[in-house]
């Protein structure tokens, strides 16, 4: 590749990515970060963690640092861009702002959404029409798992 050649572009080792190859000495590094299963766009799936694979991802290609990548099942997520079969960068954590994208845990159940939490009530709402909200009931089991950074798609 003539830019790699020419010392503009770097490529990853063990991944078919690339990066500039001038970067400044507080730039962060590249980690091996798991796809560790599917969550749902649509209907929660059962939450069965089955590490598929790994990618090198580094730490300042999003936000926050990736912790896992979850492969996505299904269109409830397509107006926010996540498309079915994309990889989401997750950052494994309890807490979510609201409004954010999150990975849910509903009883056995995880999902992506966006979540919405008013004083009365907590809601998962898809971004695509055709899914009506989620709302949390006191009965149910529900959890943070972790916030969407952003998504990886394979062309």
């Amino acid at each position: 590749m003539a830019l790699e050649r020419h010392g503009v572009l770097r490529r990853l080792p063990g991944a078919r990515g690339i990066v500039m190859a001038h970067r400044s000495e507080n730039s962060s590094s590249i980690r091996s970060v798991p796809i560790i299963g599917r969550v749902a766009a649509g209907q929660p799936l059962l939450a069965v963690e089955d590490h598929e694979d790994t990618l090198q991802v580094p730490d300042d290609l999003f936000r926050a640092p990736t912790d896992v990548l979850l492969r996505v099942q299904g269109d409830s997520m397509i107006d926010a861009g996540i498309l079915d079969r994309d990889l989401i960068a997750v950052a494994l954590r309890s807490v979510a702002e609201n409004g954010d994208i999150i990975v849910a845990r509903l009883d056995d159940e995880i999902t992506v959404k966006r979540f919405k939490h008013t004083r009365r009530r907590i809601e998962l709402v898809a971004e695509n029409q055709a899914y009506s909200p989620i709302v949390i009931t006191s009965g149910r089991e529900f959890s943070i798992e972790g916030v969407v950074l952003g998504v990886m798609r394979r062309f």
